[in-house]
């Protein structure tokens, strides 16, 4: 049986600024970031991971590298694992959108299943290729632990397919800074055996 833990990536400073961030180049971790990430790595250092596999946007494989280092592991990007990708609406604040779509706001906020932005991904189309990236890195690693480092979103929607639930469930699902799952894998079958560890958090 294989193991295949998931993290989000942790706080930067555009998580602030009501931004969205989505594929936006040059967003990078800070300090409190980089300490949440710490207790991440601290709380997997019993973990004997033989891949860590990040997306590739710089504030997921920056968190993936400080664990990374700890256990002299390279990181291996995969686009599976990307961020949501919001079209036109990459880089723009919360407000601008609001004004400008209100009624698209509105479906985002509450059933962001049904969003369809101007060459954006849609919902289903992202948990499509997150269970497809979750199948191969269980295909490839059979007997292994894995960590994925991932975004909140791609997690949610991945983790929807994975317990056969519609992929609008994601709002039923929280998946903090810096947290971690477990799905367990065998035989093509998941089991998911953790939700939304916060290392960081006291309970």
């Amino acid at each position: 049986m294989g193991t295949i833990y998931v993290a989000r990536h942790a706080l930067t400073d555009g998580h602030g600024k009501k931004i969205v961030l989505s594929w936006t180049p040059g967003i990078y971790l800070n300090k409190e970031g980089r300490e949440q990430t710490n207790k991440l790595s601290e709380t997997l250092t019993p973990v004997n991971f033989t891949k860590i596999i990040s997306s590739p946007i710089e504030r997921a494989f920056e968190t993936a590298s400080i664990v990374a280092k700890s256990k002299g592991l390279n990181v291996v990007t995969d686009d599976h694992f990307a961020e949501w990708y919001m079209g036109i609406w990459t880089g723009r604040t919360f407000t601008e959108i609001k004004n400008d779509f209100p009624e698209d706001f509105k479906t985002w906020r509450t059933t962001p299943e049904k969003l369809r932005v101007e060459h954006a991904e849609t919902l289903e189309a992202v948990s499509e290729r997150t269970l497809e990236g979750l199948k191969t890195v269980a295909g490839k690693y059979r007997e292994d632990t894995v960590l994925i480092v991932s975004h909140k979103d791609p997690i949610r929607a991945m983790l929807t397919k994975l317990l056969g639930t519609p992929v609008g469930f994601i709002k039923r699902l929280d998946i903090e800074m810096a947290s971690v799952s477990r799905i367990r894998f065998n035989n093509g079958h998941f089991i998911l055996d953790m939700l939304n560890y916060i290392p960081w958090k006291p309970f």
